[in-house]
């Protein structure tokens, strides 16, 4: 079977993307000879991975470059309030401080 055209494979890949519930869709194709470059970012690395895995299907695809970045987190993250104070022994303890060993030659 002849080997696909880059822009048909292209087409294919973004074809197979639509296809697969995907949430990301910022996500740019390049192909050169059946190589595809993926580029982008993704909600999560399950999308990241489902992108990827789907280019994979996709007809005329024999690689692929994988270079989607996922997005940060945009959920707030609730800390702890700090309940316990530190001891006050710990607070005027002397600090120890390790110095290098510096060996001179011998002369």
């Amino acid at each position: 079977m002849p080997r696909k055209r880059d822009s048909e494979v292209e087409q294919w890949v973004l074809r197979e993307l639509s296809l697969r519930e995907i949430r990301s869709r910022e996500v740019s194709v390049f192909a050169r000879d059946g190589v595809v470059r993926l580029r982008g970012s993704a909600q999560s690395h399950k999308d990241k991975l489902a992108i990827e895995e789907a280019t994979r299907r996709a007809t005329g695809v024999v690689g692929v470059v994988n270079e989607m970045r996922v997005k940060p987190s945009t959920a707030l993250i609730e800390r702890a309030p700090f309940t316990q104070s530190p001891s006050p022994d710990l607070l005027t303890q002397p600090i120890a401080i390790q110095r290098p060993v510096v060996k001179t030659a011998a002369a």
